[in-house]
C-alpha cells in the first residue's frame, strides 16, 4: 500500500495567511465516498437479522481507507488542487481568496466537480464567503491566525491548584506544550513554583490554611498574568517558530 500523509497542519494554516475571504466545505459522512471493486465487495459484507449486506463504498473502519481517502479526493479535484483553488485536511474543504467574486467563482468550479464525482457535502455544517472563520483550531480573520478562543478556554478558565495532586496534574506532562523558553514552563506562571522544587517545603507553606489569606491576592493577579502569558506565548509561538523554521530548511 502507497504511503500517503496528511498535509502538515502549519503548512495549511499558513497558506491561508494572506487570503481574505474564505469558503469551507465539509464531506457529509466524511467516508461513503470511493467506490469499491465489485469483486471485493464480498469482503465487507456483514450480517443482520435476516439479512446480509455488502459496503459498495468505503467506510470508516477499514485498514486502507484514511490513505485512499485523501488520494481519491486529491485526484478528483486535481485540476484545481494543482493551482491551490481549494486545501483539503481530512473531510474539510477550504477555499480562499482575496474577495468575494474570485471565491464565488472557485466555488462555483468545486461545487461542479463535487457533483459530477458524487461527492456529498454537508451543507449545514459549510460556511460560505466569510472573512473571519474558524479552521482546524485558529481563528483566520484580514491576514492573520490567533488559535481560536475555543481551544484556550481551558487555559483562561484555569482554577488555582489547592492540593499537591491537583497542581501535579497539570504539570505532570509540560512537554506536550510548545514554548520557545527553555527556562520557563508556562503552566509554572499558574502556580507560581518551579516544578524541580514542587517537593520542597515551599508548596506546603503555600497550601496550608493559614497562609491562603495573605496569599489570596498576590495568587489572584499571578494567575490573571500567567493566562495572558501564555496567550502571548502561543500567539508568538505561531507567529514566530514556524516562521524560523521555514527559513532554515
Amino acid at each position: 500500500m502507497d504511503r500517503y500523509p496528511l498535509p502538515i497542519l502549519d503548512g495549511v494554516i499558513d497558506s491561508l495567511e494572506n487570503s481574505k475571504v474564505f469558503t469551507t466545505l465539509y464531506l457529509k459522512n466524511g467516508f461513503f465516498h470511493q467506490p469499491i471493486d465489485p469483486e471485493r465487495t464480498k469482503y465487507t459484507a456483514f450480517v443482520v437479522p435476516n439479512a446480509q449486506y455488502e459496503f459498495l463504498k468505503a467506510p470508516f473502519g477499514l485498514f486502507v481507507p484514511p490513505n485512499f481517502f485523501k488520494i481519491f479526493i486529491i485526484h478528483t479535484f486535481i485540476d484545481i488542487w494543482a493551482d491551490k483553488t481549494l486545501l483539503f485536511y481530512m473531510d474539510g474543504i477550504i477555499i480562499s481568496s482575496q474577495d468575494e467574486s474570485e471565491n464565488l467563482k472557485k466555488l462555483k468550479r468545486v461545487l461542479r466537480i463535487a457533483s459530477e464525482n458524487g461527492i456529498k457535502l454537508n451543507f449545514e455544517n459549510s460556511s460560505f464567503l466569510h472573512r473571519k472563520i474558524e479552521f482546524l483550531g485558529y481563528t483566520i480573520q484580514n491576514g492573520t491566525i490567533r488559535p481560536s478562543p475555543s481551544e484556550t478556554a481551558a487555559v483562561q478558565n484555569f482554577p488555582i491548584p489547592t492540593t499537591i495532586k491537583k497542581r501535579t496534574c497539570c504539570t505532570e506532562n509540560p512537554q506536550q506544550y510548545k514554548t520557545q523558553s527553555n527556562s520557563e514552563n508556562p503552566f509554572e506562571l499558574l502556580t507560581s513554583v518551579s516544578m524541580k522544587r514542587k517537593e520542597e517545603t515551599q508548596i506546603l507553606r503555600i497550601l496550608e490554611e493559614k497562609y491562603q489569606r495573605s496569599f489570596q491576592e498576590q495568587r489572584e493577579q499571578m494567575k490573571e498574568q500567567a493566562k495572558e502569558n501564555i496567550r502571548k506565548i502561543q500567539e508568538k509561538n505561531y507567529h514566530t517558530f514556524n516562521r524560523e523554521t521555514k527559513t532554515t530548511t
